[in-house]
C-alpha cells in the first residue's frame, strides 16, 4: 500500500474512536480530507486518502500493516550498508521483507539451540547467512545483515566536550530508544536496581580529580552507562567499571568491543522520528566531529579494530586528516548551525561562520608556507 491508497471511512472512525463516520463526512465536505465516493450496498459510501490523514493515524495504519505482515515482533536484523528509504507507508515488498526477516529469526533461535553461547551461535549464523548459501532465496532477497540493537545517536558518546575540554565517556550508548530481538532487549533490562541515594550521591562521599568537566555531577555514573556496562560485565566477568571516572585502557577497550559487537547507532532522521523534548528538538549531533561520538566513520573505525581488520574504510584518513586542520571543526560546526538553527540566532552564525572561515583560510596558507620551506 502507498500514499494513493485509500482507506474506507469506517475504519478511520474505529480508529478515531468514533461511534459513527458522520464527523468523518462532514470533514469531507469542508475539505478537510481528499477523499473519493464509492458504491456500497444500499448507497454511497467514501474512502479517504492514506496521506490525507493525520500523521497519528498513518502511523497506527503503519503499526497494524506491519503487525499483520510479521505477526512477530521487530527482528532488528539489520541490512548492512542500506541506503533503502523508507516509505511513509507499508508496500507490499515491505511485507515480503518483514516475513523474510522472521524466517531469517526463526533460523536464528533454532541455531543458538544447538550452541553453548549465543555469540558463538550468531557468528557462526552470520557467516552462514552472509555467504549466500543458507537460506538462499532469502539472501537473495534481502541482502546481507548483522545483528544486534539499535540506538540513538543523540547520548551515544565517546566524549563529552566542555569548554573545547574533551573527557573520556566509556559505555555511553543512548537510552532513548532501543530496538531488537525482544530476548535480547529483556536481557538488556535484566539488571540490578541500583540503590537510592548511594548511585545519585556518590561523589558526596568520594573524591573527584581536578580535571573532571563536570565538577557539579555527584551520580555514580549515567543511566546509558549503568545499562551498557552491567550488561558487558555479564560477557567480560573480569570488568571492573566503578564510575563514569573509571577510564583506564581495559575498560577502554572492552567498552568500544561490547558496544560494536552488540549496537548500532543511527541519526534521528534514518531512524525516521524525532524528540518531541523541546530542548533537544533541534539538537543534532552531526554537527560534531564525527570522532566523539558513535557517527557512522566512528562505528566503521571500532568495526575494522575489533570485528574485521581487512575492512576498508575509504573516508577514515582523510577524515581524520580534516579534522586535524585547524580551525576546520570549529568552522563545520558553526555552518551547520548556520543551517539548522533558529531564525533569531541565524545572524549569530553567520558571524561566526564567516569568522572561522578566514581562520581556516589563512591556517592552510600559513600551512602551505611552511612546508614549502
Amino acid at each position: 500500500m502507498k500514499n494513493e491508497e485509500y482507506i474506507d471511512i469506517n475504519k478511520i472512525a474505529e480508529l478515531k474512536g468514533l461511534k459513527s463516520n458522520r464527523s468523518l463526512r462532514l470533514a469531507i465536505q469542508k475539505g478537510k480530507y481528499i477523499a473519493r465516493e464509492v458504491k456500497v450496498f444500499g448507497g454511497k459510501s467514501y474512502e479517504i486518502l492514506y496521506s490525507s490523514l493525520e500523521p497519528e493515524i498513518q502511523e497506527i495504519l503503519q503499526d497494524e500493516l506491519i503487525k499483520e505482515a510479521t505477526q512477530s515482533n521487530c527482528t532488528a536484523l539489520v541490512p548492512l550498508n542500506s541506503t533503502t528509504k523508507y516509505p511513509t507507508f507499508i508496500s507490499e515488498s515491505a511485507k515480503l521483507t518483514a516475513l523474510a526477516r522472521v524466517d531469517i529469526v526463526k533460523a536464528l533461535q533454532n541455531m543458538r539451540t544447538k550452541y553453548k553461547t549465543k555469540k558463538e551461535a550468531d557468528s557462526i549464523f552470520l557467516d552462514l547467512y552472509n555467504s549466500g548459501m543458507y537460506l538462499p532465496k532469502i539472501h537473495k532477497f534481502i541482502g546481507s545483515i548483522s545483528i544486534g540493537t539499535l540506538a540513538y545517536d543523540i547520548f551515544s558518546i565517546k566524549y563529552d566536550i566542555k569548554k573545547r575540554i574533551k573527557q573520556r565517556m566509556l559505555f555511553h550508548i543512548s537510552d532513548w530508544c532501543y530496538l531488537g530481538l525482544k530476548e535480547d532487549l529483556e536481557e538488556f533490562f535484566n539488571v540490578p536496581l541500583v540503590k537510592e541515594p548511594d548511585f545519585s550521591r556518590y561523589f558526596e562521599l568520594q573524591s573527584k580529580p581536578a580535571d573532571d568537566i563536570h565538577t557539579t555531577r555527584l551520580w555514580k555514573m549515567s543511566p546509558e552507562q549503568y545499562f551498557t556496562s552491567v550488561n558487558a560485565v555479564k560477557v567480560f566477568k573480569d570488568l571492573k567499571f566503578n564510575n563514569y571516572l573509571d577510564v583506564t585502557e581495559d575498560n577502554i577497550i572492552i567498552s568500544e568491543e561490547f558496544i560494536i559487537n552488540n549496537f548500532r547507532v543511527f541519526s534521528q532522521k534514518e531512524w525516521g522520528i524525532s524528540t518531541l523534548k523541546e530542548e533537544y528538538k533541534t539538537i543534532k549531533m552531526s554537527v560534531h566531529s564525527p570522532f566523539i561520538y558513535y557517527s557512522k566513520v566512528e562505528q566503521l573505525k571500532d568495526y575494522k579494530k575489533y570485528c574485521d581488520n581487512t575492512a576498508e574504510i575509504l573516508e577514515l584518513d582523510f577524515l581524520q586528516k580534516l579534522y586535524d586542520t585547524k580551525y576546520y571543526e570549529s568552522l563545520r560546526k558553526h555552518f551547520l548551525q548556520l543551517i539548522f538553527c533558529k531564525p533569531t540566532k541565524k545572524f549569530t552564525e553567520l558571524i561566526s561562520t564567516i569568522s572561522y572561515l578566514f581562520k581556516f583560510v589563512f591556517s592552510l596558507i600559513k600551512e602551505q608556507e611552511w612546508k614549502k620551506q
